[in-house]
C-alpha cells in the first residue's frame, strides 16, 4: 500500500493507460528507469573523476620527469663550475664555458632530450 500526494494517483493511471500497462507496472517501470538513469549518471561521474585523476597523475609524472631532467642538468653545470674552479680557470672562461653548457642544455630541453 502506497500513499500518493493529491493528483499523483490520477497522473499515474493516465500514464499507465497511455503506455498500455497496469498502474503497478507503470510505477515499477518508472522507478527502474530512474534507478538505471541514476546508476548510469553515477557511473559517468565516477568514470569522469577517475579520468581526471589519471590525467592529473600523467601530468604530474611528466612534470616530475622534467624536473628530474632539469636537476640533472643543473648538477652537471655545478660540477662543471667546480671543475673549472679547481683547474684555476679564470672567472670569465668559467662563465663562458658554463653559459655554453647551459645553452646546450636549453637546446636539448627544447628538442625534448
Amino acid at each position: 500500500m502506497l500513499r500518493f500526494p493529491d493528483g499523483l494517483r490520477d497522473r499515474i493511471k493516465v500514464a499507465a493507460e497511455t503506455n498500455g500497462r497496469s498502474m503497478n507496472s507503470e510505477i515499477i517501470a518508472r522507478l527502474e528507469d530512474t534507478l538505471i538513469t541514476d546508476s548510469y549518471a553515477e557511473s559517468l561521474e565516477i568514470h569522469g573523476v577517475k579520468s581526471d585523476l589519471e590525467r592529473k597523475a600523467r601530468e604530474a609524472a611528466g612534470i616530475q620527469q622534467r624536473l628530474s631532467t632539469i636537476e640533472a642538468k643543473l648538477d652537471q653545470l655545478l660540477a662543471l663550475e667546480d671543475h673549472y674552479r679547481a683547474d684555476g680557470t679564470s672567472s670569465a672562461a668559467r662563465g663562458q664555458a658554463i653559459r655554453k653548457q647551459l645553452s646546450d642544455s636549453v637546446k636539448d630541453h627544447e628538442d625534448g632530450k
